[in-house]
């Protein structure tokens, strides 16, 4: 056998393994965007679905809203399967999700270029628009807080202040509509927020079911600023614009909370980020107007105000020049708030209020999970009750270590101004009184438009995945039951590890392994050339 016989047999691709062709031609490429739009616009069309039966809606909601009435009652042997139809939805959008980020992360490695990742960006946000439009004609998902703000709106429009009084205090369709758990619990949102709720209710007139659909509009509103601020944020901080696109319009987790729950979560982030992206760009009266707005729909939103006073403080600055800097742009927030509580009538009377969210009982809260977990113990020791205690102490250090945090992090510059925001957000999100899936977007928004690797990616998406299981188990119908509940979240484990060895076996060879390349033979190594002699002056003429 001659040599070139032998490089040829190595060469060669192994029988065990068929190489495949390249699949990187224009059609190709067209045809696998449109499975990939037509996919997740199903899951979203099968969660609108599936929603309209599982979703809690008022008595009477069809003759209120003047449609027809589905043959769905939740709670029934139908509901539940219309809740089988909108976990389907859900997994279809996030394997939809995942291999959308496959294709992008293959093409990301090919072109690097700025111009190339904006062009990424815009086809992103555009397949994002096709997914969500579905849910745009969805109840309320996963949540009733939307039916709380038609009636906050309602008491506006009737002169009850939400500040003083509870939705139960204005009896009628609006009322009955809201959680049990706030009926009679005052509004911590801004002044802006419910003179926006008004204004929507006034259009929508009586109909309740109107009213809280049509709040959609601003998370919608939010949305629109975060597509328009978030990728340019992302390319002044050193990130990726379509990067921060994927993780945050294409997520399930944000359509489905932020878009198809209409949280007013959606509006304070798009203010929040415009005023810091706006900020950031040096116009920095309008950074802290806009940042200010976004306080005046949910307090949250105060850590940006931070954030603002330190890109006004300017970067490597000393301590006391950013302090000054907070304390500025902290002046400009109160002075909006003021005049919008004297412009609304509304006045300062939500931060007495700030407690409410506090009234729930959540797992995603760490110090509420751990005081739960400790009473429960101490109840089966036999100790006593002290969970009330327990939930109260351990709510304060988690306060006091949020802070402490928001410190090192913010005012001591330990990490860049957009990294520390975002991961302060995520500490009062976790560390706080009260957490929900939606909470933790606050930080994983902005962390989003950070300089990621790609572990930290793959990060993200898999919590933003585990987040939308967790959010499955509010949805489901009572007739299911814990066991119902139990054997759901395992199927949607399994699930996901399944869609993940697959990928695995699919993508473990890198892209450029799609065509086969030489193999060296080890037996047919030589031995290096000897190099040349030295050229005069003592240079070599080879390239090491």
């Amino acid at each position: 056998m001659t040599a070139t016989s032998t490089v040829e047999a190595v060469t060669a691709p192994s029988p065990l393994r068929t190489a495949r062709p390249a699949r990187t031609g224009p059609l190709w490429l067209a045809t696998r965007a449109r499975v990939l739009d037509i996919a997740g616009a199903t899951g979203s069309v099968l969660i609108c679905v599936g929603a309209w039966a599982t979703a809690y809606l008022p008595d009477g909601w069809a003759a209120d809203a003047g449609w027809l009435n589905l043959p769905f009652i939740p709670g029934s042997a139908p509901a539940v399967i219309a809740f089988m139809v909108l976990i389907a939805g859900l997994v279809l959008l996030c394997g939809a999700w995942v291999a959308a980020g496959y294709e992008w992360s293959r093409d990301r490695r090919s072109r690097t270029d700025a111009r190339h990742d904006q062009r990424t960006a815009w086809r992103l946000l555009l397949r994002s628009a096709w997914w969500g439009a579905p849910l745009l004609l969805a109840p309320p998902i996963a949540s009733r807080d939307a039916w709380s703000y038609a009636a906050l709106g309602n008491m506006v429009r009737a002169g009850v202040s939400p500040y003083q009084h509870g939705p139960a205090a204005l009896p009628g369709n609006f009322a009955d509509a809201v959680d049990p758990m706030w009926a009679n619990t005052r509004s911590p949102y801004g002044p802006l927020f419910l003179d926006l709720a008004h204004r929507i209710v006034d259009f929508t007139g009586d109909s309740v079911v109107l009213g809280a659909i049509a709040m959609r509009l601003l998370a919608v509103g939010g949305l629109v600023l975060l597509a328009v601020y978030l990728p340019r944020l992302a390319a002044d901080c050193g990130g990726s614009r379509s990067v921060a696109v994927w993780l945050v319009f294409l997520n399930p987790l944000v359509l489905v909370h932020f878009l198809g729950g209409e949280h007013n979560d959606a509006l304070m982030m798009g203010l929040a980020v415009a005023g810091l992206a706006v900020a950031m760009r040096g116009s920095l009266w309008l950074g802290a107007l806009l940042v200010a707005l976004a306080v005046s729909v949910k307090v949250s939103a105060v850590i940006v105000v931070v954030a603002v006073g330190l890109v006004w403080a300017g970067q490597g600055s000393s301590r006391w020049r950013r302090i000054g800097g907070i304390a500025l742009a902290s002046l400009t927030c109160l002075t909006v708030l003021e005049l919008l509580g004297r412009f609304t009538g509304l006045g300062w009377g939500w931060v007495g209020a700030l407690q409410t969210p506090g009234t729930v009982r959540s797992w995603l809260s760490l110090p509420t999970a751990l005081a739960l977990s400790f009473g429960s113990l101490l109840r089966v020791a036999g100790a006593g009750n002290h969970t009330d205690g327990l939930i109260s102490a351990l709510r304060l250090v988690g306060a006091m270590t949020a802070a402490g945090v928001g410190a090192v992090l913010l005012v001591a510059r330990r990490k860049p101004v957009l990294e520390a925001t975002a991961l302060t957000l995520l500490a009062c999100a976790v560390l706080g009184p009260a957490d929900q899936p939606w909470y933790l977007l606050w930080g994983g928004v902005l962390l989003a438009a950070a300089p990621l690797s790609g572990r930290n990616v793959k990060r993200l998406a898999a919590i933003s995945i585990g987040l939308c299981a967790y959010t499955l188990t509010s949805m489901a119908p009572t007739a299911m039951g814990r066991t119902g509940q139990t054997i759901l979240i395992v199927a949607c484990v399994a699930t996901g590890v399944g869609l993940f060895a697959w990928r695995r076996t699919r993508t473990g060879a890198p892209a450029s392994e799609d065509v086969p390349h030489p193999v060296p033979a080890p037996a047919l190594q030589s031995a290096p050339a000897p190099r040349p002699a030295p050229a005069p002056g003592g240079w070599s003429n080879s390239v090491a």
